[in-house]
């Protein structure tokens, strides 16, 4: 079982993907994505701005959202 600093370097790893996804979906991902399935874009945009509102509730249904309407198109 992890301890309290392994806690604590997980929770710093994570906040620091949070801070950095939105920049490299924009940049690598998005482009494409935005014109095969732009409602799933709009999804994945509001599950990361949920994320760094520190949103869980709101990021669990936004990424739920995504590959739904990923899958849908």
């Amino acid at each position: 079982m992890p301890g309290p600093d392994d806690l604590g370097k997980h929770y710093q790893a994570a906040a620091t993907h949070i801070d950095t996804a939105p920049n490299l979906y924009a940049k690598v991902i998005r482009p494409g994505l935005h014109e095969l399935a732009s409602n799933a874009d709009l999804a994945i945009s509001e599950a990361l701005t949920s994320a760094q509102n520190g949103n869980a509730p709101a990021l669990a249904a936004a990424s739920a959202a995504a590959w739904v309407r990923f899958v849908v198109g």
